[in-house]
């Protein structure tokens, strides 16, 4: 019955969103990031480019933390803040040739197997999983909204700038099954490049 085919998808989606999360994670360790900061390097990943404003609007931060974790990042290594070469006034972000060859370390395997996968699909698949995940990323991001807007029953404790969170031990609630967590990555990349917080579902 379709009632029993949707109940399996949402638990597939749940259990995807898992294991994505402890890629993520794994992926922090061994980068000697946390996961916010993994989210800002996957925003600079995705931009190619770009200021410290639009990175923090990418990674859904606020511009104070995207300084802090650009300030970690660079001296890890991995990325550097460069002057524009017309406006001196402005300062763009790009990655290092260390977090490119790490980036192809950890994901280049994923990227592969996940982009066969996709190429198994006909076209119709292909533009009906499109349409799926743009249509969960905008429900996603108006009850991320909406929850954001709930006011909070006590402080949340914060994430340590000097290491990601322990092995299962998620960012934040889990998503109750069907529900995607994040945003989608684009189209033929792991869900789990570098980005946390980009789900799809």
């Amino acid at each position: 019955m379709k009632s029993d085919l949707v109940r399996e998808v949402g638990q597939e989606v749940a259990e995807w969103q898992d294991a994505v999360q402890a890629f993520d994670e794994a992926a922090a360790r061994h980068l000697g990031t946390n996961l916010t900061d993994l989210r800002c390097l996957g925003a600079v990943f995705r931009e190619g480019r770009a200021t410290a404003g639009r990175l923090a609007q990418v990674a859904g931060i606020t511009a104070g933390a995207i300084t802090a974790a650009l300030d970690r990042l660079e001296r890890l290594g991995y990325v550097r803040r460069v002057r524009d070469t017309v406006d001196r006034r402005q300062v763009h972000v790009e990655l290092t040739e260390e977090a490119t060859r790490r980036f192809e370390e950890i994901w280049g395997p994923l990227a592969a197997e996940s982009q066969a996968a996709l190429h198994r699909l006909t076209n119709r698949d292909l533009m009906l999983f499109r349409d799926l995940l743009r249509h969960n990323r905008a429900i996603q991001q108006a009850h991320t909204a909406r929850v954001a807007g709930l006011p909070a029953r006590h402080a949340a404790k914060a994430e340590s700038p000097g290491g990601p969170s322990k092995a299962g031990e998620p960012a934040g609630q889990p998503s109750k099954a069907g529900e995607p967590a994040g945003q989608p990555s684009k189209a033929g990349e792991p869900a789990g490049r570098p980005r946390t917080g980009q789900r799809a579902g």
